[in-house]
């Protein structure tokens, strides 16, 4: 016999938090909107002043061979160190930096807006599917309610038949009423299974 399937069960509020975390279009989203930030914050740090430093450290001094005495003398030890720092800024470039952080603060508006956009779909369609998934676990339920209702028309329909009460097309009847209730239930499995793999494969399940 095949390994039961191991359930796992979320609620709503779980499945799309799962959803938002998990789908590609929402990785897609939060990345557009953080560099559409990104893109802002450069265009106003043009509006700051270019630094530049830099500096310098030597030593000199120490034991040295002076060849013209033929002897060995010892300097003095000489530190320097020496540092600098510069600014700049472009104060009239053509209005370019205005315009430049007008279009990054228009693209960051529009990445956001499509972020909650983005997060409203995946919210509809993680509730769609997960209702989906209700439905049809109820109407399973009621698919196995008929069959055991069918099994137990056919065997007292077989146990009239046996005391002489009813005919043979009553229970020929109740026969196919039970194999068309199987049907119909093996169709609710099959709509129910693959009810729960769309919700799972949406909330990365």
């Amino acid at each position: 016999a095949p390994a039961a399937a191991q359930v796992q069960e979320v609620t709503l509020d779980e499945a799309i938090a799962r959803a938002l975390q998990v789908l590609p279009a929402m990785v897609q989203a939060r990345g557009d909107a953080r560099n559409a930030d990104a893109d802002l914050r450069a265009s106003t740090g043009a509006f700051l002043p270019t630094v530049t430093t830099g500096g310098s450290w030597s030593r000199g001094g120490g034991t040295r061979f002076n060849a013209a005495t033929n002897e060995i003398v010892n300097l003095p030890t000489n530190t320097s160190v020496q540092g600098s720092l510069s600014a700049s800024l472009e104060l009239f470039d053509g209005f370019r930096r205005f315009a430049s952080r007008s279009a990054s603060a228009a693209d960051q508006r529009a990445a956001d807006a499509g972020l909650v956009n983005q997060r409203f779909q995946v919210t509809l369609q993680t509730k769609q599917l997960f209702y989906d998934a209700l439905a049809t676990e109820e109407l399973a339920r009621v698919a196995e309610s008929q069959v055991r209702r069918a099994r137990q028309q056919l065997q007292i329909s077989v146990e009239k038949l046996r005391a002489g009460s009813a005919t043979r097309s009553d229970s020929l009847r109740a026969t196919v009423e039970y194999g068309n209730a199987r049907i119909a239930l093996l169709r609710a499995q099959a709509n129910l299974a693959a009810a729960q793999a769309d919700l799972g494969r949406q909330i990365g399940v």
